[in-house]
């Protein structure tokens, strides 16, 4: 089966999982309006960016990997103008929006943040992809755009997470999943850490280039063996368990995250033909995943606004909530359809010829 129409319902897993973390950043606000334990799963949204990065290392593997078994500064150049056109011309777009809140700030009459948060030289790092590279000791102006420059550092380092890939014994990658998986736990559990989500700006960028990893691994994995749909579901069945017993704390974080975002990736990518992908590749669930990237980048920028011009207190009502969602989703659409596709096309066309995409027909947000 071509891989154009194999995979393309993971494009709706992008979708849900950038909505995950539109929620997680007002979980403060839903206390009022939601029961405890649907609170206490939004509370984990963070994970849904570890997810992200697994499915960006299988992604640009599936894609991209044949362009490097032999390194050419040709190819390498057309991958990187591909992946600045999929990544820059919205979060450049997004970052001069983000303007706007200092200003607003002033007009509002309220105190800017201290730390930095909107100085220049972090301003800087934001427009050069570098926010997230050890260089500032917070977390500034589009604050969810650390993982867009953690991610320019595994496109930068691709070739070299290619040469590992050739290297690996296949037969034996889940261990390396699972060795990484430790490397993880050992890193954040000797630093003091009990959850991914803690030190963005010091752990953030080893976070991504060991789950990119870990992508391109389940891709080699799953281009030579497969499940059948028994074992898939119960893959995905066990990755909810222990998805739940990591929520309710009962297992930890950063010993288990890990494993289970692979676990369940591994269990979608062999139900291809089952009805859950089925469910999946309905229309509205395929648009929500074609504006992902355009959700998780607007999504903060909307919220701030919302939060100085019509946030009076601390308590969120019902209209303001329903509002913000809609916003986020209605603009996110806008940016879709009139910067990051337009954009991307235009910058792509200056790789010639371009690079196959085997990802998923119509889901060029996501290749």
């Amino acid at each position: 089966m071509n891989n154009a129409i194999k995979y393309d319902y993971l494009t709706s897993l992008r979708g849900l999982a950038a909505i995950w973390v539109v929620f997680y950043h007002i979980s403060q606000y839903l206390d009022y309006y939601m029961a405890s334990w649907l609170i206490v799963w939004i509370s984990k949204g963070h994970l849904a960016v570890d997810f992200f990065f697994l499915l960006s290392g299988f992604i640009i593997t599936l894609n991209y990997e044949r362009m490097f078994v032999s390194f050419k500064a040709s190819n390498y150049l057309s991958f990187l103008i591909k992946r600045v056109a999929r990544i820059y011309p919205l979060h450049l777009f997004v970052l001069v929006a983000y303007l706007i809140i200092p200003l607003a700030y002033f007009i509002t009459d309220k105190a800017m943040p201290d730390g930095g948060k909107y100085s220049l030289i972090n301003y800087l790092y934001q427009l050069l992809l570098v926010n997230n590279w050890g260089l500032g000791n917070t977390l500034s102006w589009n604050v969810p755009a650390w993982s867009i420059s953690t991610e320019w550092a595994a496109y930068l380092l691709f070739p070299f997470c290619v040469y590992i890939l050739t290297k690996l014994k296949v037969s034996l990658a889940p261990f390396f999943i699972l060795f990484l998986c430790v490397v993880i736990y050992c890193c954040f559990s000797f630093l003091g850490y009990t959850s991914l989500g803690e030190n963005i700006q010091g752990l953030g960028l080893f976070r991504c280039l060991i789950e990119f990893l870990m992508g391109g691994i389940i891709c080699k994995y799953s281009q030579k063996y497969s499940l059948n749909k028994g074992h898939s579901y119960f893959l995905l069945l066990l990755a909810t368990a222990l998805m739940g017993l990591i929520i309710y704390s009962v297992i930890s974080e950063i010993v288990f995250a890990p494993f289970v975002m692979a676990l369940s990736l591994f269990g979608f990518l062999n139900l291809y033909s089952s009805k859950l992908a089925t469910v999946l590749r309905a229309k509205p669930l395929m648009l929500l995943g074609e504006i992902s990237y355009s959700i998780y980048l607007v999504h903060f920028l909307v919220r701030d606004l919302f939060k100085l011009f019509l946030l009076k207190t601390d308590i969120a009502e019902p209209w303001w909530l329903l509002s913000y969602v809609l916003t986020v989703l209605i603009l996110s659409f806008i940016t879709y359809k009139m910067i990051e596709t337009p954009a991307r096309r235009k910058i792509a066309s200056l790789v010639i010829p371009p690079p196959p995409c085997v990802y998923a027909k119509g889901s060029k947000a996501n290749d």
